[in-house]
């Protein structure tokens, strides 16, 4: 990341760079915490690379905890969804 993305509005340039990393979003600062709201439909999240990336990306940023305002659809599954043999 550019120094003049750091210059730019704290929520502003990291959406930005989340953008980049293929996730369709907004962010919103509350002090460190970024709230990540992804765009409707939005999964890149699911991946865990995905989320890695996105973690760096906005502790780089100077955030040191990371949220993710639930989406409209559907609840993606998880583990502990998958039934248990």
């Amino acid at each position: 990341m550019s120094d003049a993305l750091h210059s730019e509005p704290r929520a502003v340039a990291p959406a930005q760079a989340l953008r980049a990393l293929g996730v369709e979003c907004t962010v919103e600062s509350r002090g460190n915490l970024a709230i990540v709201i992804p765009a409707g439909g939005e999964r890149a999240l699911e991946d865990p690379t995905v989320r890695r990336a996105v973690l760096a990306a906005l502790q780089s940023y100077g955030f040191t905890h990371a949220a993710v305002e639930p989406g409209d659809g559907p609840p993606a599954r998880t583990t502990s969804d998958v039934p248990r043999s």
